[in-house]
């Protein structure tokens, strides 16, 4: 028989029959007097060794009978870093190829055969400390695999982390733990944790801890420079822009923002906000306000910034939801597949929208002028209200959900609390005419309209008319006109910057709207063509398209500072729009890939 490898060179079984006749005869030979020509003394204890098996295991042998050195010449080495026993192990190890390894033994011969430079045995004992890693061995293993910069160990280790991290928060195990691992550690989305409390008091404890070290450290320089310890340390990074200083962001800082404060409870991050590291750290400071905002005021949903998004092994799945008649379907971000939800009560579901962390549909029921609301709880639609209208529109946005009509041009808002309901219509005042599309935008509703009922108009001459509805107050405005046609219009945002994307692939930005005029900045077309677009939204920098036209999404590039790629699915079927969605796993049961909702 023949084994071929890359074509290079040919082994048959002779061959290697014969490699393994010359390996054994060398290691028989190497242990005859007569070709021991080298002595190892460790710590009183002397072996005898023959230089040329030995340098052909180890690069610590090689290099001295390289080097002009006196071990050379007079063939004599001495080892004091190691205890006989262990040296003689080694050797039984390289002459038998047999593992002598126990528990009580491997970190001895890890330590020589690193000092030694034997990669053979390194391996080896690398191979078995893995299977030793536990709570026990966690701080000898990490320190360990540190000193020797074991790449192989230190990702065993990494993974271990993210695995066992709340068994290691329990024993108080990260304290040794170096900021460039911990930082990894918490910014993966592999971290396996029940919530994102038990991570921020992770930080917050380690961030003492290193606290401490810091200060002792600066005592003992102080002491030795017989110089006063400052009481508070500033670090600069660099200068801003007016020539001050800029301070560098502590490890605090950083650790918080790779971390997913925003999902942590009310009581952690009110418990947290008083924390005495927070005194003298601006930054840090900055960053809890901002999750007890998000935590306690949030108004904007369906949308999730990077430090509220769940990790992957929290069990909750990140989705893309449109309906189509009694169809509801999910698109799974992380596995690119369809699933189908529990079917919904509505004929004709004209739009979904996200409020409060719940999933809500619209639509008629049967041949009727009043539409259906429903929500998805418990992996069930419950009916919440009866709306007026036949071809509604909704946008959520603060304590309400707005529901718009598309035939009436009425204009209502939406309160579910518990089994009750609040409702009431916001009077247009006759200013609403031919609304399309709206957007969520700061502390108001933009809403688009057709400028003329007449569907003869150019498309290249179509123009958008804008009002804004001021929120709370439910004042109207006219906001001027918007290049383009205003249905079929979706918009999506990134951080605090919101962007509306038209059906002619022209992309916007939409800035100001606090105390003047929203205005419109186009950026670039995105494609030439007409495409019903149904929705869109960013998720981990990826804009996820869902349209009406079959193009590829190879087609389509990032945008800088917007979006780095493009994710396009399609439909010719008349779905509804599209919207940013999770979901608990365990809801996705039999996922199927469904022909009419396709990628490109």
């Amino acid at each position: 028989m023949k084994r071929n490898y890359n074509n290079a060179f040919e082994i048959t079984d002779e061959k290697l029959e014969a490699f393994q006749e010359i390996v054994c005869s060398v290691r028989e030979l190497c242990n005859e007097t007569f070709v021991q020509d080298l002595l190892v003394e460790v710590n009183g204890k002397t072996f005898n060794c023959n230089k040329f098996y030995m340098a052909t295991f180890s690069y610590f042998f090689r290099g001295i009978g390289r080097c002009e050195m006196k071990e050379s010449k007079s063939g004599k080495v001495v080892l004091t870093n190691m205890s006989p026993e262990t040296f003689d192990l080694i050797l039984q190890m390289l002459k038998t190829h047999e593992s002598l390894l126990t528990d009580e033994n491997t970190f001895e011969v890890w330590q020589a055969a690193n000092f030694l430079q034997i990669p053979l045995l390194i391996r080896h004992c690398e191979r078995r400390i893995k299977t030793m890693l536990s709570l026990d061995t966690f701080e000898l293993i990490y320190k360990h695999a540190h000193l020797y910069n074991s790449v192989r160990i230190r990702e065993k280790v990494m993974q271990y982390m993210q695995k066992e991290f709340e068994s290691l928060c329990k024993n108080d195990l990260f304290s040794f733990v170096a900021f460039e691992d911990f930082l990894q550690v918490v910014e993966s989305d592999e971290l396996d944790v029940r919530d994102e409390d038990i991570v921020l008091r992770a930080i917050f404890r380690w961030a003492e801890q290193a606290a401490d070290s810091e200060t002792q450290r600066e005592e003992a320089e102080s002491n030795e420079n017989d110089v006063e310890p400052s009481t508070k340390r500033h670090c600069t990074d660099g200068k801003n822009g007016d020539g001050s200083a800029r301070v560098k962001p502590s490890k605090l800082c950083k650790l918080l923002l790779a971390s997913r404060y925003g999902i942590a409870s009310h009581v952690c991050i009110m418990e947290l906000s008083k924390h005495p590291l927070l005194q003298k750290d601006e930054e840090a400071t900055q960053i809890i306000n901002e999750a007890l905002v998000y935590n306690t005021e949030r108004t904007c949903h369906g949308y999730w910034p990077p430090f509220a998004l769940h990790r992957e092994l929290s069990g909750t799945a990140y989705v893309g939801v449109t309906a189509n008649n009694f169809k509801v379907s999910a698109l799974d971000l992380l596995s690119k597949t369809w699933t189908d939800l529990p079917r919904c009560p509505i004929m004709a579901a004209k739009s979904v929208t996200v409020f409060k962390d719940q999933l809500y549909a619209v639509g008629r029921l049967g041949d009727t002028t009043t539409s259906s609301l429903y929500v998805f709880k418990i992996n069930s639609w419950k009916l919440v209200d009866l709306l007026p209208g036949e071809d509604i529109f909704m946008v959520s946005k603060g304590h309400y959900i707005y529901t718009i009509d598309r035939k009436s041009s009425r204009v209502h808002c939406v309160m579910p609390t518990g089994d009750s309901v609040f409702r009431d219509e916001i009077e247009t005042k006759g200013k609403l005419q031919n609304p399309e599309s709206a957007i969520d935008f700061n502390r108001n509703i933009l809403i688009f309209c057709r400028s003329t009922s007449d569907d003869r108009i150019k498309k290249e001459e179509e123009t958008a008319i804008v009002y804004c509805l001021s929120l709370p107050t439910n004042q109207w405005s006219h906001c001027g006109h918007l290049q383009g046609p205003a249905k079929n219009l979706v918009s999506f945002r990134n951080g605090a910057s919101h962007y509306i994307l038209l059906r002619n692939g022209s992309l916007w930005q939409v800035v100001g709207g606090h105390v003047k005029n929203p205005e419109f900045i186009f950026i670039k077309n995105l494609w030439s063509f007409e495409d019903s677009l149904k929705g869109a939204f960013i998720h981990k920098d990826v804009l996820y398209l869902f349209g009406s036209v079959a193009t590829e999404s190879s087609n389509l590039t990032g945008v800088p500072g917007v979006f780095e790629k493009v994710r396009y699915w399609y439909s010719e079927k008349n779905y509804s729009n599209f919207v940013l969605f999770f979901l608990p796993e365990v809801t996705f049961g039999r996922v199927r890939n469904d022909e009419s909702t396709q990628h490109r």
